[in-house]
């Protein structure tokens, strides 16, 4: 049994929708330094989808485009989280309290200035 066009359209309407969506929601949550990163990781998930047996012209997945994938993951990840890393675990010269102090001041100013940048999305 073939699959009709409209199946297609109507998925690639919901998937955009829905990318579209969480494109916001990482704006309105995150920076525009992580919206950039993460859209960086669509190119290896387009990859993969487009290796799936249902997809009408698949190729076969590749080792190297695995290895790529782990390698954007990996450092949009060290971005995100490498500074609270650092203020939590590796500077222990600092107490507690003033590393929870210095926390909640970033994130007091990174919402104020989430909000002076996008005051439609708050």
């Amino acid at each position: 049994m073939r699959v009709q066009a409209p199946f297609y359209v109507v998925s690639y309407l919901i998937f955009n929708l829905a990318l579209n969506i969480l494109m916001i929601l990482v704006l309105k949550h995150g920076s525009a330094s992580i919206l950039a990163l993460s859209s960086t990781v669509l190119v290896p998930i387009g990859n993969f989808a487009f290796s799936l047996d249902f997809i009408p012209g698949h190729k076969p997945q590749k080792p190297t485009d695995v290895i790529g994938l782990v390698i954007i993951m990996s450092g949009l990840l060290v971005f995100r989280y490498m500074k609270s890393w650092h203020e939590n675990f590796l500077d222990k010269k600092k107490s507690k309290k003033d590393r929870l102090k210095r926390i909640k001041s970033r994130e007091v100013s990174e919402q104020s200035e989430q909000r002076r940048l996008h005051p439609l999305l708050n």
